[in-house]
């Protein structure tokens, strides 16, 4: 019987031995601070994209058809004399149909509509105004889409991603010894955000075949952004 109350008292003590460290493991629980990190980057940009159509109108479809193909490729012959490599110049789309008219009260056939769209890939962007009066001046009446891009973007984003790393560690600092602590180590880091986004400066480039024609473009430069999550152990100073 005695030897059974004992098994009993032990086993109490135990379950409150280990309550006991339960609870001081508790206390001992990492202390973190959560930040948030910025970087950016600027590129200048050295590339651009210009698309660009030819549309032609006739009742007649060979007509139609034959004067556009004849526009499109007086346009591709300068741009190619004028230092645009050819495959840098690329048919984006081509289509024919036929218009109607509401007349009446019923839809009439109209004429023949075809379009001819290209997309220039242009590595010089001071030649980008001159493209852009060339296709003009040698048929082209649709100017869809003027983009700039750089070639720098992987470096841009890496740089940005260090100075986002910096720039979390300098915030978990004043905010951990302002609050009387030490900043620990890094406990897990996350990748928000990364982007590159464009920030266009007006331009004025003057067209280096005529003096007639000069198209002010907009060239500028990207801004290459990452955000971060950082998580920081605290400690006590």
């Amino acid at each position: 019987m005695k030897s059974k109350k004992l098994i009993s008292i032990l086993s109490v003590l135990f379950v409150f031995i280990a309550a006991g460290c339960s609870i001081q493991q508790t206390q001992k629980q990492v202390r973190t601070i959560t930040v948030i990190g910025e970087g950016e980057v600027l590129s200048e940009n050295d590339r651009a994209k210009i698309t660009l159509s030819v549309v032609t109108k006739n009742y007649d479809v060979i007509k139609a058809t034959q004067e556009n193909s004849d526009k499109m490729s007086r346009i591709c012959s300068e741009l190619i004399k004028a230092s645009l490599p050819e495959d840098k110049i690329s048919t984006t789309q081509f289509s024919i149909y036929q218009e109607q008219i509401y007349q009446n009260g019923r839809n009439v056939p109209g004429q023949y509509r075809v379009s001819n769209e290209i997309t220039l890939s242009v590595d010089d962007i001071s030649k980008v105004s001159e493209f852009i009066s060339l296709s003009l001046k040698n048929g082209a009446n649709e100017l869809s889409n003027l983009s700039y891009t750089t070639s720098n973007k992987e470096d841009a984003l890496k740089q940005a991603r260090i100075l986002a790393v910096k720039n979390a560690e300098n915030r978990a600092t004043i905010l951990a010894t302002s609050s009387g602590n030490t900043l620990g180590k890094i406990l897990s880091i996350s990748e928000e955000n990364a982007a590159v986004s464009l920030s266009s400066k007006r331009l004025y480039a003057k067209n280096a075949a005529s003096d007639e024609l000069s198209i002010p473009v907009m060239a500028g430069s990207s801004t290459s952004q990452v955000r971060i999550c950082v998580v920081y152990e605290i400690l006590n100073q």
